[in-house]
């Protein structure tokens, strides 16, 4: 019986030597090898975090190209859009004359032909850039008005 009182006070002594504060050497070694895998860690982060925001930030700039792009297309189409409009009336005016030759035709001929030329040559500044796109906007609107004379 007297056993038990013994291995009693000996975990006693063991509970209380544990919760004697730690050296200093042991607590500064324990925070060393806590930290040495963390700094990698760290690095990795921070990498990763960089090179998403670059490859973000050029994949943005990428998107901001394709834009203008696409805006500078959708404005170079309605030109062309509003030439061709204005070639069939001019057409339709002169296929008119020819066929009543009443000079009312005539009239609103000269207002077309003007905005034909405003047109082409808005065309041309707008593919300015481009050298083939820029020859075939002086090409089509040479033709159309050696058509016209």
């Amino acid at each position: 019986m007297h056993a038990l009182p013994a291995i009693l006070s000996r975990d006693r002594r063991a509970v209380t030597e544990d919760t004697k504060p730690m050296p200093a050497f042991a607590r500064s070694h324990f925070s060393r090898w806590f930290a040495r895998p963390l700094i990698p860690v760290i690095a990795a982060l921070l990498t990763l975090s960089a090179v998403t925001g670059l490859l973000g930030l050029q994949s943005w700039r990428d998107g901001e190209a394709i834009n203008l792009s696409l805006e500078h297309s959708g404005q170079v189409i309605d030109t062309l859009d509003r030439l061709r409009t204005i070639i069939v009336d001019l057409e339709t005016e002169r296929s008119g004359y020819l066929l009543t030759l009443d000079p009312a035709y005539l009239k609103a001929y000269g207002v077309s032909d003007e905005s034909v030329r405003r047109e082409t040559e808005a065309l041309q500044t707008l593919v300015a850039n481009d050298p083939l796109q820029s020859f075939r906007a002086r090409t089509s609107g040479s033709d159309h008005f050696r058509k016209a004379a």
